[in-house]
């Protein structure tokens, strides 16, 4: 057997390479490889925050090859390529390139690197500030803000650096219904509250712990308030809500009785009129309602029977008067909200028995009056003459 395989052995060496050959040429005919060049964006990791990276290139030219296929199929956008700068300081380097390729396509170059170079930049400490922007909901207040950290790092060149005043960080509030953590983003600031651009903060971002608490709550009457010195009785409205809950610190809301609308024209307030009204609400008070809705109606007209005392006036001098009747009715007809309040004293009816200087039985006509009231009231009684004796003393 091993004779067999060693007889004319150039003879089959010279016929394996040749087989070779032609395999590698018809393979290449219909496997032909390209190359393509595309410029792929540059990321620099792990930069030391205290220097400056200087003249590094945005994009980096990357040569491919593979199959037509293969080189049609490249994105540029789904490529980048990196260069780690950890452990670097100050000065020129030539770091390594690692490429970032999702096609199925070959980077020619495998010891691909960019030059660039790192120059030390001046830092400086900043205070800390949160500024809160928005409000939280009506009925929560904010409690203890807690940032992770109070002083801050900024590095840049000295022309920057110089401008900037503190170190800021927005906290949005709305919407935020209960305590939470958040982290946030440092930014440089002026004395007068721009951003500084052309520096970097160390760290870039703070967490901060934010206490959100329940508010103190107070529920109180509304009160329309009308010009003139009217209030709303006087004029026939309904409105709502009638009572607001009020949110707020606990001494804030401890001396608030009620709280009122802004001033209302008595004069638009018709029937079947509708406005909306603002109220007004103490500094430092809070409510979930800012306006009442006012509806103005047709004023409600009722007869209501009154019975007084029935009272003489103007006795002649040294006579005395003796009435058979002590009382006297009354219908009056007016604003049902007026009669509601009318009280028996303002009603009066009396004898005047003024020009009356003989001992005897008279008849005198009652007069009524009522004191007082705010609307117009008709008075309904019988005006007969009522029997007065009148006896000296």
């Amino acid at each position: 057997m091993k004779g067999i395989l060693l007889n004319n052995w150039r003879l089959k060496l010279v016929a394996v390479l040749v087989s070779l050959g032609l395999w590698l040429y018809i393979y290449r005919e219909h496997n032909p490889r390209f190359s393509i060049t595309h410029q792929v964006s540059m990321r620099y990791l792990n930069q030391d925050k205290a220097l400056n990276l200087g003249n590094a290139p945005n994009t980096l030219e990357v040569k491919f090859k593979g199959s037509p296929e293969q080189i049609q199929n490249i994105d540029p956008n789904k490529m980048w390529a990196e260069a780690d700068l950890s452990g670097l300081d100050a000065g020129r380097h030539n770091v390594p390139v690692r490429v970032h390729n999702e096609s199925r396509a070959e980077v020619v170059d495998k010891n691909l690197t960019v030059s660039l170079n790192l120059e030390r930049l001046n830092s400086i400490e900043r205070p800390l500030t949160v500024i809160p922007i928005g409000s939280l909901p009506i009925d929560k207040r904010l409690g203890t803000v807690r940032p992770s950290r109070d002083v801050v790092t900024f590095y840049g060149f000295e022309s920057s650096l110089n401008k900037v005043s503190e170190a800021t960080i927005s906290l949005y509030l709305t919407e935020q219904g209960k305590s939470f953590s958040v982290r946030l983003p440092v930014e440089a600031r002026d004395k007068f509250g721009n951003s500084v651009t052309g520096v970097t903060a160390e760290p870039q971002e703070i967490t901060v712990d934010v206490a959100v608490n329940n508010a103190n709550t107070r529920i109180v009457p509304v009160n329309l308030n009308f010009n003139r010195g009217m209030d709303s009785t006087h004029v026939v409205a309904e409105y709502s809500p009638t009572t607001v809950t009020l949110f707020g610190k606990e001494k804030a809301l401890e001396s608030i009785k009620n709280v009122t609308t802004e001033t209302i024209d008595a004069d638009t307030c018709v029937p079947g009129t509708q406005m909306e009204v603002d109220i007004r609400l103490p500094r430092n008070v809070f409510s979930a309602d800012d306006t009442v809705t006012v509806s103005c109606k047709e004023p409600r007209r009722v007869d209501r029977l009154f019975t007084v005392n029935l009272e003489t006036a103007d006795v002649p001098h040294g006579f005395e008067a003796t009435i058979e009747r002590t009382k006297f009715e009354v219908t009056i007809t007016g604003d049902a909200v007026d009669l509601d309040q009318l009280k028996l004293e303002q009603i009066k009816a009396v004898l005047n028995l003024t020009g009356l200087n003989t001992e005897g039985r008279h008849n005198v006509k009652p007069t009524l009056s009522v004191t007082n009231t705010r609307g117009d009231l008709e008075l309904e009684y019988d005006p007969s003459p009522i029997p007065v004796t009148l006896k000296k003393k």
